[in-house]
């Protein structure tokens, strides 16, 4: 067939184009108007490249084109528009050609099985009745990953079809239980390609992809059209283990049970090839990869489940990135797994899109390897949404997915290998997140300067993914694991578990014994940790507690928890008072004075204008100046922390250097502890007791008794 024969053309607003496919593949393109007419020769591949290209070279030509109008015209010369132009420039054609329209399959593909109830079948949407002279169709083959939406209209003869959008043949708006909210979802070849919890958001992500060949035309009914006419489904479709079995959205998992024996051969080559202590942190590592595999599971059922973040540090050649690379990627699916789920990440997480992919309906173990002191920095987001219950993450990347703004679920069990030692970076990390109790719930691993055997590379075990062995365990054992309170019972628990199915197999026992041993020792410097807490510590564990159980979700920084407690005195246990003395009264006003200037005005860049009123660069600080500024002008200057409250545990003698006394709270008395309201501030501004080793006062407002 000649090009003059493909030849097709269409008007768009007082434009003519004229257009054909030369043998090479490309498009010729002809712009017409007012009787002069411009050719260019076009790929399409770039879209926005090319319609920048169509727009100065019909400038040259004295045809005043904008880039916008170039780019619509080069997208319905992509989708294959030919002449005939109705409703706002949508082209009608023949029913014959509606197959023009849909891109042949550009490969062979595999729809996974939960895909299915996902595709957009043929169906026809009538937009009046009872006649039905208009209706939006859409129309699909078996051969195509795309699917044509056309308005059908009916006059007194024929049909007509006007195509208003190419869209994926697979997307439906899906309700996972485990994030518990609907996303919008599309699949191209077998494999997601997008998700967003807003709509425009999702049509936005698909025309703007590149390799692909998704438009819409903008038409506000149209839109609603196609938002109601997508599937819906109720289904889990995010990759990781259910009480039914096992998730695998894109199918390149090996989810077979091949039982204990993937462990065994990694523990066999672990004792044998490292030195005992690394051995114990490798083997370790290798065990909360697999508990990793169940958290998910058992942060849905246990909202109070702490998922530590194991943190391995060392100077470097002690085989940590061995074992990532040789041991516990291949337990989690090797390559396919890396590349489909991201499994493992080397470096910060750098961008949106990559952050969006890396927590988007995944429940998959994450592995941050290899981590430079910038890249633990730039990386503490995902670190505070990683280990209680439903930890989210901000988004600000509408382009991808998940608009501006929108929290992101973060279901993931997290393991990093690092040479940053944890105490190097704590101040960093405090620095960025004000958060000191997200970071004690980290587990440090601290490999000795030993490195591994070179024998281990001339033989490297051959391992099988721990999917189907995990599903197992959880499905008999699951009342029992979830009863786990953090990452070091549920590992215990779960080589109980491993224990129980295979009595009598020695192999399996020293493993057992192993096992429990490293775990005893962790939870022992856990514990030793835990005694040297400070008051302070104790105070911002438990206000970090409260607040995000009160908000849902971990809360972002020390300032929205100090805000969030001092809005909310009643349900935090405490109340603002007045210092009995004018002594007492002025050393703690000017004590707030200095500490509101010095953690929040100088901080926050904070301004307290008389005609635009309090304004900054953080609205919580804002908000916390505001509510420090009301207590500084009315003279409430001074906490009283009650016991049994949610910052208190308990009821010590004396709490952060103040005697515990009768209050009066609400017409009965309490005990408590008065402390004056400049100290919480440094406490959670600053990350530490007392500045420059200052003595606080025991507290201004007399106990009636200080019994026990």
């Amino acid at each position: 067939m000649s090009n003059e024969l493909r030849q097709k053309s269409f008007k768009h607003g007082p434009y003519l184009v004229r257009y054909f496919r030369d043998s090479n593949g490309e498009f010729i393109v002809i712009i017409e108007s007012n009787g002069l007419g411009v050719p260019g020769r076009y790929t399409l591949f770039n879209i926005d490249k090319d319609a920048q290209e169509l727009t100065e070279n019909a400038r040259k030509g004295g045809i005043d084109v904008s880039v916008d109008v170039a780019r619509e015209i080069l997208l319905k010369v992509q989708a294959g528009y030919d002449e005939g132009v109705v409703d706002k420039n949508v082209e009608v054609v023949g029913e014959a050609v509606l197959d023009e329209y849909l891109p042949p399959s550009d490969g062979q593909y595999i729809t996974p099985p939960w895909a299915k109830d996902l595709e957009v079948t043929n169906l026809e949407y009538c937009l009046d009745k009872p006649t039905c002279s208009r209706a939006i169709i859409t129309h699909t083959r078996g051969d195509s990953q795309y699917v044509v939406i056309a308005v059908k209209s009916v006059n007194d003869g024929d049909p007509t079809y006007s195509p208003i959008a190419l869209l994926p043949k697979y997307m439906a708006q899906v309700h996972d239980p485990f994030y518990e909210e609907w996303f919008y979802v599309a699949l191209h070849g077998g494999k997601v390609i997008a998700v967003s919890s807003e709509f425009e958001d999702f049509i936005r992500t698909l025309i703007n992809m590149p390799g692909y060949r998704y438009y819409v035309i903008r038409n506000t009914q149209y839109m609603y059209v196609i938002n109601t006419i997508m599937p819906k489904v109720k289904a889990v479709i995010s990759a990781g283990i259910t009480d039914d079995g096992f998730v695998d959205p894109y199918g390149v998992l090996d989810v077979t049970d091949y039982g204990v024996d993937p462990l065994l051969k990694a523990y066999e080559w672990i004792r044998k090839y490292y030195p005992e202590t690394n051995a114990r942190w490798a083997w370790f590592n290798v065990m909360a990869i697999f508990a990793k595999v169940l958290t998910p599971m058992v942060r849905h059922y246990n909202k109070t489940f702490n998922d530590m973040i194991v943190y391995n540090v060392g100077r470097g050649g002690e085989g940590k990135s061995s074992l990532v690379r040789y041991i516990l990627v291949p337990l989690l699916g090797g390559d396919d797994a890396r590349e489909g789920y991201y499994v493992v990440i080397d470096g910060a997480v750098k961008t949106e899109p990559q952050l969006r992919n890396l927590l988007s309906l995944n429940r998959l173990p994450l592995i941050l390897d290899e981590q430079n002191r910038r890249a633990l920095v730039s990386n503490v987001g995902i670190f505070l949404s990683a280990v209680v219950g439903m930890g989210t993450i901000g988004v600000h990347a509408a382009r991808y997915g998940l608009g501006i703004a929108t929290k992101f679920r973060n279901l993931r069990g997290l393991v990093v290998f690092t040479n940053v030692q944890f105490s190097a970076i704590q101040r960093d990390m405090v620095s960025e997140t004000n958060d000191f109790a997200i970071i004690r719930r980290f587990v440090e691993i601290a490999w000795d300067s030993e490195s591994i055997s070179p024998k281990a590379f001339r033989d490297l075990p051959s391992l099988k993914p721990i999917y189907g062995f995990a599903t197992r365990l959880w499905q008999r054992h699951r009342d029992a694991l979830i009863e786990s309170a953090d990452l070091l019972d549920l590992i215990e628990l779960l080589v109980l578990a491993i224990d129980k199915e295979y009595r009598g197999n020695d192999k399996i026992n020293e493993l057992v014994r192993f096992t429990l041993s490293i775990i005893k020792e962790l939870r022992e410097a856990k514990r030793s940790e835990l005694r040297s807490q400070t008051d302070a510590d104790v105070l911002l564990d438990r206000a970090y507690d409260f607040v995000a159980s009160e908000l849902k979700t971990p809360p972002s920084s020390a300032v929205k928890v100090l805000r969030f407690i001092l809005e909310n005195p009643r349900k935090a246990g405490i109340r603002l008072t007045k210092p009995k003395t004018r002594e007492d009264l002025d050393k703690l006003k000017s004590g707030l004075d200095i500490a509101i200037h010095k953690y929040l005005v100088y901080r926050y860049g904070i301004e307290d204008t008389t005609d635009r009123g309090v304004i900054g660069k953080d609205p919580d600080a804002v908000a916390l100046y505001v509510l420090l500024k009301s207590a500084y002008d009315m003279d409430l200057v001074e906490t009283v922390i009650f016991t049994k409250s949610p910052l208190i545990p308990g009821r010590p003698r004396v709490f952060l250097n103040a005697l515990k006394g009768k209050y009066i709270d609400g017409g009965s008395e309490k005990y408590g502890y008065a402390i004056p309201l400049a100290t919480l501030v440094r406490i959670f501004l600053a990350g530490e007791e007392n500045e420059n080793n200052e003595v606080e006062s025991e507290g201004t407002e007399s106990p009636k008794s200080n019994e026990n």
